[in-house]
Order: C-alpha cells, then structure tokens, then sequence
C-alpha cells in the first residue's frame, strides 16, 4: 500500500509539472482558469495522499516497534530456559519410599546439608520450587507454588 500512495504522489507531482509546460503555452483566460482548477486538484490529491504515506509510515513503526519488544522478550525467555537447562544439571531425579519421583539437588561427597525435595509439576515447567514439609505423620509435602502435594 505505501508503494502504491508513493507512485500516486509522483504521478500526480508529474501531471502537475505537464500542466505548467501547457499554461506556459497558453494566451487564454480560459486556458488558465481550467488549468489552475485542475492543478489545484492535483495538489490536493497529492497532499492526501501524501498524508495517507505518513500516517503508513506511523503504523509501520509503531508495529517495527511491537515486533522489537517481543524479540527482546523472546530472547530474554530463551535465555532464562538455557539457565534453567544448565542449573538443572545440578539436580537429580529420586524416588520416594511411596514410589513417587521427585527432584533433589545432587549430593557432594563428605556434604552433610540439607537436601530439600523439588516439586516435579513445577520442574517440568522449568522452575524451581521447594516442597514443605505439611504433615509430619503423613509425610506429605505441599508446593507452594503449584498448590499440589505428595505423600512420601
């Protein structure tokens, strides 16, 4: 559509210039009358469509510009999966003593600290988060954050 107002501008500029050559020619009142009235026409056309070109070019950058916020966005959602990939290398998969699998930071030789379990759910969606402790007696483990609990 830009390509196509920017052609109607030039050809209507171009109709205007062959205008000018013809009142050069001309002796007539007439003449004259009829070619101001159709160089005045011309103008106008020229001039909206010249404004149909700005206001083109406007939604162009204002949508060069959406597009530019969501590659930044893009990216920085790449960036935070490779970071989850690699610091999941830190972490292995284990099984309960109901059978149920869950995730726990690996173990160092000779490093006694504590181990908290991860929630599966939220792992596979690539985030991390630590399941409490509910009930004792149960050996139920709540996620805060995907609200779901496993009896271990």
């Amino acid at each position: 559509m830009v390509v196509a107002e920017a052609a109607s501008v030039v050809t209507t500029l171009k109709n205007a210039v062959d205008i000018v050559d013809k009142l050069r020619n001309s002796d007539s009142k007439e003449d004259l009358r009829s070619v101001a009235s159709s160089l005045t026409e011309m103008l106008i056309s020229a001039r909206l469509a010249a404004l149909a070109l700005i206001e083109q070019k406007a939604l162009l950058i204002d949508e060069r510009s959406t597009l530019l916020e969501r590659v930044k966005s893009l990216e920085s959602e790449i960036r935070t999966l490779a970071d989850f990939d690699l610091s999941s290398e830190k972490y292995e998969r284990v099984q309960t003593a109901k059978g149920r699998f869950v995730f726990r930071e690996m173990g160092k030789s000779g490093d006694n600290s504590p181990r908290p379990y991860l929630c599966p759910n939220c792992f596979s969606k690539k985030s991390i988060s630590i399941m409490q402790l509910w009930d004792t007696e149960y050996q139920q483990y709540y996620c805060q954050a995907c609200k779901s609990d496993l009896y271990f």
